[in-house]
């Protein structure tokens, strides 16, 4: 078994769900093994530190985003009607920010959760997000359009709960 071989089963199963078949298919030493095992939480290692990374630029973007909501809750008289205004804007300009790291991280998270546990729940995990944030809307809508009402039962699926 060479290793673009084991490369396709650990991708298949999930890095550590695949020890056990490519330990049977190739007959590894306990050495050899060890290396593949100690590759594979290398790999997972890089991944982390990168979410770490994301965490922290997305914990500033979220306080920047506060800095701005907060500055939008003074009246402003002279910008009542405008959409455009400067607190709007910066506030919209920090969604972005946040919208991007926020993505960021969860690709790191669904990547980990795939390499850890397996692909499968990962991908289930993936499409369990928009089928809960359809159900969130629903009941939001249900409840007099409360567009913020925290409802976190609806991501049990996601979670694997």
């Amino acid at each position: 078994m060479n290793k673009d071989e084991i490369n396709k089963i650990a991708t298949e199963e999930g890095w550590f769900n695949s020890l056990d078949t490519i330990q049977k298919k190739a007959l590894l030493t306990n050495e050899v093994g060890a290396q593949i095992k100690a590759g594979m939480f290398k790999l997972i290692l890089t991944k982390i530190i990168e979410a770490k990374k994301e965490i922290a630029k997305l914990e500033a973007s979220v306080t920047r985003m506060e800095a701005a909501a907060r500055a939008g809750t003074i009246p402003k008289p002279g910008e009542g009607r405008n959409s455009r205004s400067a607190d709007i804007m910066r506030l919209r300009e920090e969604m972005k920010a946040f919208h991007g790291w926020t993505i960021s991280l969860l690709e790191s998270d669904i990547s980990i959760l795939a390499a850890v546990e397996n692909p499968k729940l990962a991908g289930d995990a993936v499409r369990g997000l928009q089928r809960s944030f359809a159900e969130l809307w629903a009941l939001r809508v249900e409840a007099g359009f409360k567009m913020m009402r925290s409802i976190p039962d609806v991501f049990d699926r996601v979670l694997g709960r």
